[in-house]
């Protein structure tokens, strides 16, 4: 009787771990579909100018947010592919959603890249000068 219960245990475990394991990807999940969306709307507003009217500082500002966005798409995409198993059709079309809203959430970087190319080249330059600096300490 004591070696049925050490077993239910176990296999109990394993559910809650599982249960665990599904929690933390929807809460993954739930996270990334916010920022894409919070994401797409900025830049929304950026390309309309309606609420946004920045200075060369906010632009060299945004411009360094903007490439740590693409790395968080890059990330995002890359994770995708390495989770490539133990897919269920739901997490499947949501992924659909998720790279799909990488996309457009990429080609809205692209009009704000282009339009302040000059800024993006100090941006990237103070960029690859801080990481320096953090890399000295």
């Amino acid at each position: 009787m004591e070696r049925k219960r050490k077993n239910s245990n176990i296999s109990g475990e394993g559910r809650g771990s599982t249960a665990a394991t599904d929690l933390a990807n929807s809460l993954r999940t739930e996270c990334n579909r916010w920022f894409l969306k919070y994401i797409e709307k900025f830049l929304d507003a950026v390309e309309s100018k309606s609420s946004y009217a920045p200075c060369k500082s906010q632009v060299a500002s945004l411009l360094c947010q903007l490439k740590r966005v693409d790395g968080f798409l890059n990330d995002i995409s890359k994770k995708e592919r390495s989770c490539f198993n133990d897919r269920r059709r739901e997490s499947s079309l949501w992924e659909d959603e998720e790279n799909e809203a990488c996309e457009r959430v990429r080609k809205k970087i692209y009009p704000v890249l282009l339009r302040h190319v000059e800024s993006a080249a100090i941006a990237l330059e103070c960029m690859s000068v801080t990481d320096e600096e953090k890399e000295q300490e």
